[in-house]
């Protein structure tokens, strides 16, 4: 079975992150590690990740001076374990099919870098529009 590595970059963003935690929780897919780089955050966001970092072993942190969210994501990049890497926000949810489906597409096909699928963008519950995101392979 396949690592997955899941990087989330976080600055600011309590109001979202246990949602967005919950989201990689629920993975039908369960050979993951989820790397959370605190990007300098004010607000209740360390919080949050230590709540998780509590019920979950599988979430590693790393704590960081505010220097942006590519540096964020650098930091991580130097962390990973997996074979695969998911590189989430901390105010996206991810479908809980997201990884099995998304592995299901590289191990059918080995010239697969990259895998697409479509994002629904929403705010005050309607959707707005679609976009892909992008799942890595090493």
């Amino acid at each position: 079975m396949n690592l997955v590595s899941i990087i989330i970059p976080i600055y600011n963003q309590e109001k979202y992150l246990a949602e967005t935690l919950q989201s990689v929780i629920h993975q039908t897919y369960s050979n993951w590690e989820c790397i959370l780089v605190n990007d300098g955050s004010t607000d209740g966001s360390v919080a949050v990740i230590n709540e998780y970092l509590a019920q979950e072993n599988r979430f590693h942190f790393i704590n960081s001076e505010n220097q942006g969210v590519s540096n964020a994501r650098n930091l991580a990049l130097k962390q990973v374990k997996g074979q695969y890497i998911l590189f989430l926000d901390g105010d996206d949810l991810i479908h809980p099919d997201k990884l099995q489906k998304a592995l299901y597409y590289f191990q059918k096909n080995n010239d697969l870098s990259i895998v697409f699928n479509t994002t629904n963008y929403f705010q005050n519950s309607i959707d707005k529009t679609l976009y892909p995101m992008i799942i890595y392979a090493d």
